[in-house]
């Protein structure tokens, strides 16, 4: 059986931020190195070091506790005055973090401020079979963009039907993210039907076409598909599925609004509470392409590999693809 995070050092990402820090300003950006815990539990011992609310630690995005991760938070620098020295290793009860920067910016960090994130994972045990199949997935450069089980931990997308299904809301604090949990719910099905019918990465009428590198996006028409699927095939457009919440843009008359509520009739409660309750409603694009991949083999059985993601797609998913072990 292929073994994945048998180690958190097996497992190392780090956020790539999308500018620049200035070197001056009232926030001072922190990128630390954490081994064995999660964001908030560090998040709580910043904030007990500096003596303030967590609600004062700014982080750009959650990252995995049974791993090796690098990423950045943001604290106002009037509270920083008995932060460890850069390079000190805190251990922490099953791991540690350590600070490994400091810089000044004049703007707090925000959710989703980095745009992407580098991985390089180990995966150990892998049979001659499997790596075949592993080495033929690696070429494909496309994959499904579903979110991986981490998105729902143990047992939120079963609270949040429950909610469903009393159409009660959840509590204040929870709200956001069980929201969450429950549109990258459907988002998955939304791109397994998309799989099942051989449009992963092919057009058709009424889609929402998201560019590559950017949050562009557009309705498409009929006399553009041949030439966006072309398009498609070079990587520079993505098809996407609908996230789903209140928006305008997703009104009962479209195209994206008739296929999207087909594709989920199974789901009829959920889809109209969301549309009822949840945030504005967003699109997600069905697949991601991996940049900068490379992988080597450490022994017969023990791949290496190296890659960058965009921030939203998750490094289980292309795993699980890449090393099925069905």
């Amino acid at each position: 059986m292929v073994e994945i995070k048998k180690y958190p050092s097996d497992f190392i990402v780090e956020e790539l931020l999308d500018f620049e820090l200035e070197g001056e300003g009232e926030h001072l950006f922190l990128y630390i190195e954490k081994n064995n815990l999660n964001t908030k539990y560090l998040c709580r011992k910043l904030a007990d070091i500096c003596q303030i609310p967590v609600r004062e630690i700014a982080y750009s995005g959650l990252k995995d506790r049974f791993a090796i991760t690098r990423q950045w938070i943001s604290i106002n620098k009037k509270y920083t005055e008995n932060l460890p020295d850069i390079g000190k290793n805190i251990a922490e009860e099953g791991g540690y973090w350590q600070i490994l920067d400091k810089k000044l910016h004049r703007k707090k960090l925000k959710i989703g401020s980095h745009k992407r994130n580098k991985f390089e994972i180990i995966v150990r045990n892998i049979s001659p079979k499997i790596k075949t199949y592993a080495e033929y997935k690696l070429k494909q450069k496309i994959f499904p963009n579903f979110f991986g089980n981490q998105r729902f931990g143990y047992n939120n997308l079963g609270e949040i039907r429950q909610l469903v299904t009393l159409d009660k809301l959840p509590r204040k604090q929870e709200r956001t993210w069980l929201f969450s949990v429950l549109r990258s719910y459907l988002a998955n099905i939304q791109i397994a039907m998309r799989i099942k019918n051989g449009l992963l990465n092919k057009f058709i009428i009424g889609d929402v076409a998201i560019f590559s590198h950017s949050n562009a996006r557009f309705t498409v028409k009929e006399e553009e598909i041949n030439s966006l699927n072309i398009r498609a095939e070079k990587l520079e457009i993505k098809p996407s599925v609908c996230l789903i919440g209140k928006s305008e843009y997703f009104a009962e008359n479209t195209d994206i609004f008739q296929r999207t509520n087909e594709v989920l009739a199974p789901y009829q409660q959920e889809f109209d509470y969301l549309r009822k309750y949840a945030e504005q409603s967003d699109f997600r694009p069905a697949n991601f392409t991996p940049d900068n991949l490379f992988y080597e083999y450490l022994d017969q059985g023990t791949m290496r590999l190296n890659f960058i993601l965009p921030r939203g797609s998750f490094a289980t998913v292309l795993l699980d693809e890449v090393f099925d072990k069905s």
